[in-house]
């Protein structure tokens, strides 16, 4: 009697347990984080943004900026976390190859007796008396190993997969850092105009504010005729509008610069003066015929380089449909023990083996035969319209370094026009043959021409990377350290004084698309 009504105690007890556990899962409410949680957070971000940075010790070149983009930039650091962290899900597949191997303890307790009576057959009368093999409390434990062949081998698949997406999140690496290169490139002799202008836009400004001053005051006092006047006001106040929207463009590339390479937007930095190459055009110019740089495009660019593993990962996935529809085999092996005095042997070993199959799923195999040949048919096409892409992303490239070459070889001339007409304009002035209004004129032209020359020069850089992204080209061999500032900046350094020819016929051997030339023996 005592133990029925401790039973029914505790089961009582774990129903009031169940329903309290029920009670608070049912109860629960969004939680929103608070404003100082929140700006806590913040604060930590924005002190974590240019932490761990190399400070800048001088002017920086082109070389600088591209490595320090290449060490700092959080867009790439992103990258390389990506990769890393599919290589540990990779590492973390692999474990899935390994048997299962599992060891258990618990202890188990009832309220009364395991006891049973045995039944004649014949009869239905009930032989002897109730016994029982089984005490209330018993401890029990096993150490057992499990293996199902199956799903070793669609493990084995699955991490054949996700050794595939590691690649691919390798090619998105490669993709970031070359669209980084090119920005940082382009951003450069952007803020290279910056540095060469901006003092020399503002100070023509104030130029032009007492021009316009003292045509006021002109006009106001009636030296000259009003119609003139008016005209030469407008003209000004046009020209200011241009050269304050010039202004604006060059504070926003140093701005830019400052972001690819992970400096404080506000940071002052300089950059290394550097001269405009007269014959760099000529010596950068493509040289490789069409053709093989289309394919040289489809053979190296990150996009169809992942496409194709995308392809490998859904044929493996066709692969682990069917295996996982045919029949498994569990293989086991346990050491187990159960405490009692009432067992003839406490501890024993145990090994089996088990086939199953599921019916239903092998019906399904035709569909999953078609589903499979379908992603096949979709992961071709796409890859087919990226190709599409891309061999037209390369003849774009080649057609806006055609023009950006052309309109820096016209930009050269009309600065060494304008340039001219500035001396004369000035010769004139001094000589009281002109008016003050046509020294400013000639310089407002002399500095346009010289802000577009560098203009153009900064678009013919970026056609050029524009090129080599087109195809696919690294801006650096994998070999290169990127944790070592110095080490990437010799590396960017030779790799930009190399000819842009060199280095595509360099990949275009590489990747078998020419054959390399026979060099003839010396005799």
């Amino acid at each position: 009697m005592k133990e029925k009504t401790v039973g029914r105690a505790f089961v009582r007890g774990l129903g009031a347990v169940a329903a309290g556990l029920l009670l608070v899962g049912c109860s629960l409410d969004p939680d929103p984080m608070t404003m100082e949680s929140i700006r806590t957070s913040a604060a930590a971000d924005m002190a974590e943004l240019f932490t761990d940075q190399e400070p800048l010790t001088g002017d920086i070149d082109l070389p600088d900026a591209m490595a320090r983009a290449l060490k700092y930039n959080v867009e790439r650091r992103l990258t390389l976390m990506e990769t890393a962290l599919a290589s540990g899900q990779l590492n973390f597949a692999s474990y899935d190859l390994l048997p299962r191997l599992a060891a258990s303890a618990g202890y188990s307790t009832r309220d009364s007796n395991d006891a049973s009576f045995s039944r004649n057959v014949t009869t239905g009368n009930t032989a002897g008396e109730a016994t029982y093999s089984r005490e209330r409390q018993r401890l029990l434990a096993d150490v057992g190993i499990s293996w199902n062949v199956l799903d070793f081998g669609v493990s084995y698949i699955r991490a054949r997969q996700q050794a595939d997406r590691v690649l691919i999140a390798e090619e998105r690496r490669r993709k970031v850092v070359q669209n980084l290169m090119q920005d940082v490139r382009y951003a450069y002799w952007r803020a290279a105009a910056a540095d060469a202008f901006l003092g020399r836009v503002t100070q023509l400004i104030a130029r032009v504010e007492d021009a316009q001053k003292r045509a006021q005051s002109a006009q106001d006092q009636k030296l000259a005729p009003a119609q003139d006047m008016l005209a030469y006001r407008r003209e000004l106040l046009d020209q200011l509008r241009r050269l304050e929207r010039q202004r604006e463009q060059l504070a926003l590339a140093r701005t830019e610069l400052a972001t690819l390479i992970n400096l404080p937007p506000n940071t002052l930095f300089s950059l290394k003066r550097t001269d405009l190459d007269p014959a760099f055009a000529e010596g950068h110019d493509p040289q490789v015929a069409l053709p093989a740089l289309e394919l040289l495009a489809l053979t190296l660019r990150p996009e169809l380089v992942g496409e194709r593993y995308q392809a490998r990962i859904g044929q493996n996935e066709s692969y682990a449909t069917i295996l996982s529809l045919l029949p498994g085999l569990d293989l086991n092996a346990s050491h187990n023990f159960e405490s009692g005095n009432l067992l003839l042997n406490n501890s024993w070993n145990e090994i089996g083996a088990r086939a199953s199959l599921n019916l239903f799923r092998l019906a399904s195999l035709p569909s999953a035969m078609r589903l499979n040949e379908s992603r096949e048919e979709v992961d071709a096409a796409r890859r087919k319209a990226l190709s599409v892409a891309v061999v037209t992303q390369v003849n774009l490239a080649i057609q806006s370094h055609r023009i950006a070459r052309k309109d820096y070889e016209r930009a050269q001339l009309v600065d060494e026009l304008e340039q001219s007409a500035l001396a004369e304009a000035g010769k004139a002035v001094q000589a009281r043959t002109a008016t003050d209004l046509s020294k400013v004129r000639a310089e407002l032209a002399a500095l346009s021409s010289q802000m577009a020359l560098y203009n153009s020069y900064a678009e013919l850089q970026r056609s050029l990377s524009q090129i080599e992204s087109s195809v696919g080209i690294d801006p650096l061999p994998a070999s290169v350290p990127t944790d070592d500032l110095a080490a990437l900046r010799d590396a960017i350094e030779q790799r930009l004084a190399q000819p842009l020819p060199d280095r595509l016929r360099t990949h275009l051997w590489d990747t078998g698309v020419l054959p390399k030339p026979e060099v003839a023996e010396t005799p």
